[in-house]
């Protein structure tokens, strides 16, 4: 089976700046997909996970489709609902395609 997405360079910006993640902070999360087949590829789902999914609300999924060799840049959203008891939130960009799931390194963001 070849890869036909990847993910890469994931990052993220939180609002006030400080490098971690609070109540009722919005934080963003960006990545890059690339289409890495010669083939156009239609109907990729791309969301964010988060380890902690009780306590921290992420963006809508988006759907979209990317020509060969094409490369996107995403940008969603985390939101720390409730933060206590937490120290650190980990983060996947994943894309589903052709019912393939392809899932980043994770990304960890410090909770206070």
């Amino acid at each position: 089976a070849s890869t036909v997405l990847s993910i890469s360079e994931l990052s993220y910006m939180d609002a006030d700046g400080d490098g971690y993640i609070s109540k009722d902070e919005t934080i963003e999360v960006e990545g890059f997909i690339t289409n890495t087949s010669n083939s156009v590829l239609r109907d990729i789902v791309i969301y964010l996970n988060v380890s902690e999914p009780k306590s921290f609300s992420v963006s809508p999924s988006l759907t979209t489709t990317l020509q060969p060799g094409q490369k996107i840049r995403y940008t969603g959203r985390v939101h720390g609902n409730r933060t206590r008891g937490h120290t650190s939130l980990g983060i996947n960009l994943s894309t589903e395609y052709a019912g393939k799931t392809y899932t980043s390194n994770t990304l960890f963001v410090g909770v206070k």
